[in-house]
């Protein structure tokens, strides 16, 4: 690791602002706009206290994605509109594509895979969906 990249690791704001985009992921315009007001730094220090992670809109994309999959996991009778929405993505489109790209399948078809990986009357079956967001959903991701 360089001394760069060491640095950008220890930035003492990264927790902080990790831990406010997990809290902000519904927000559509979470990005490093919202992240220079909040913490009051420069869009230079946002970039370079996420560089490793490929960037701000990368990790929040990342976050979003991995929110979108355990939930569907979680609740595979949710409604994927509702579902893109809540997360923060501006368009199903965008979503779809995203999700296509990141677990190489739409997420209709991961929603389907879910929906048969478990039968409804059976000991542990996947629970019927009930509106969990943001606060236990969030709180899954860590």
């Amino acid at each position: 690791m360089n001394s760069t990249t060491q640095a950008t690791a220890e930035h003492p704001l990264r927790e902080a602002m990790l831990a406010h985009i997990e809290h902000n992921l519904r927000e559509p315009e979470l990005g490093i706009e919202s992240l220079q007001t909040c913490f009051g730094v420069s869009r230079a220090t946002v970039y370079r206290i996420f560089h490793n992670v490929g960037g701000v809109h990368s990790h929040i994309r990342e976050r979003r994605l991995q929110a979108a999959h355990r939930h569907l996991r979680q609740f595979p009778d949710c409604n994927l509109t509702w579902l893109l929405y809540e997360i923060g993505f501006g368009s199903e489109r965008q979503f779809q594509r995203a999700f296509q790209t990141h677990f190489a399948m739409a997420p209709s078809e991961w929603k389907r895979r879910c929906l048969q990986s478990a039968p409804a009357d059976a000991p542990g079956a996947i629970p019927r969906y009930t509106r969990l967001w943001p606060q236990q959903v969030v709180h899954q991701l860590a």
